[in-house]
């Protein structure tokens, strides 16, 4: 079971954080990950390397948008 903001989806062998995003949560479709913070199982990753990450099948996944502000 992975959890995407809370929300529990089931596992495929080798389905990426990508493809994840783009079937399951219309808010996130064909999203670029640039401007939001990426954080899997505690770890933050890159815009870069957000999309192409496979997912084990036990992930807490939460995609933030970034804000800027001072």
């Amino acid at each position: 079971m992975i959890r995407l903001n809370g929300i529990e989806f089931d596992h495929e062998p080798g389905l990426t954080l990508g493809e994840l995003a783009d079937r399951y949560s219309g808010a996130y479709r064909k999203l670029s990950f640039d401007g939001f913070v990426v954080i899997v199982d505690g770890l933050a990753l890159s815009a870069d390397q957000a999309p192409a990450r496979i997912l084990d099948g036990d992930e807490e996944i939460f995609i933030i948008p970034a804000l800027d502000g001072g």
